[in-house]
C-alpha cells in the first residue's frame, strides 16, 4: 500500500531553495509510489499568530486546536498521513515564523493527565521529516534546527528524518546546479517512502 505523505513548505517563496529540495524529496517519494501532497505557508489561514494558551485542547476529549482556521484544520488532519514532512528555510537557527506558528498549533495533540505529558496515540506511527535549507551551517543556524526539532519530535515519541541542505545563495538557480544535493534528496524521499 502506497504511503500517504504531507509536506509542509514554510517558505513564501514559491521557487525558492526549499521548493527546490522539497520538489526532488517528491520525485524520489513518486518513485515509491507515495502519495505526497505539498501545502505552503504563504495559503494557510492563521486566526492567530500561533498557540495562544486558551488550553482547550487540553480539557477535550479531542486532540484538536479550537481555533477556527486553517492551521488547526491541518494540525488536527497531521495523523491521517503516514509521513508529515516540514521544509523550512532556516532564519536565525529556526524554522520560518509561520512555520512555527504552525508547530506551535501540535500542541493540541498532547494532553496532560495526572500530571504526564500524553501524546495523541495516533501519533505513534507517524513518520516525522525536516527538509531545512540554510545559506551555511554556524552553530545557530542548521544544527540549532536540527537539535531543535530531533527534541521535539522524541516528545511526540518519533524519530526526526532529516535533509539538512547548507550552502544555498540567494539565488536558487545554483542549488539546481548541485546534483550530488539532488541525489541525496531524492534519495531522502524514497526512504521517507518506504518507512513501515
Amino acid at each position: 500500500m502506497s504511503k500517504k505523505i504531507l509536506i509542509i513548505n514554510g517558505s513564501y517563496k514559491k521557487d525558492g531553495n526549499t521548493m527546490t529540495a522539497i520538489r526532488w524529496v517528491q520525485e524520489g517519494m513518486n518513485f515509491k509510489g507515495a502519495a505526497s501532497e505539498i501545502i505552503n505557508i504563504s495559503s494557510v489561514k492563521n486566526r492567530y499568530s500561533g498557540c495562544i494558551g486558551c488550553r482547550r485542547c487540553k480539557i477535550s476529549d479531542e486532540y484538536k486546536c479550537f481555533a477556527n482556521d486553517d492551521a488547526a484544520r491541518i494540525v488536527l488532519e497531521m495523523p491521517n498521513y503516514d509521513v508529515v514532512v516540514f521544509a523550512t528555510p532556516v532564519y536565525f537557527g529556526h524554522f520560518s515564523a509561520q512555520m512555527k506558528s504552525l508547530i506551535d498549533r501540535m500542541y493540541s495533540h498532547i494532553k496532560i493527565i495526572n500530571g504526564e505529558h500524553v501524546v495523541n496515540p495516533l501519533f505513534k506511527n507517524l513518520a516525522i521529516g525536516l527538509i531545512a535549507t540554510a545559506g551555511s551551517d554556524y552553530p545557530n543556524g542548521l544544527s540549532l534546527l536540527s537539535k531543535y526539532m530531533k527534541e521535539l519530535i522524541a516528545g511526540f515519541g518519533n524519530d526526526l528524518h532529516q535533509l539538512l541542505v547548507p550552502g544555498c545563495t540567494v539565488d536558487p538557480k545554483d542549488l539546481k546546479m548541485r546534483t550530488e544535493i539532488r541525489e541525496k534528496a531524492e534519495t531522502f524521499g524514497q526512504d521517507l517512502a518506504s518507512r513501515s
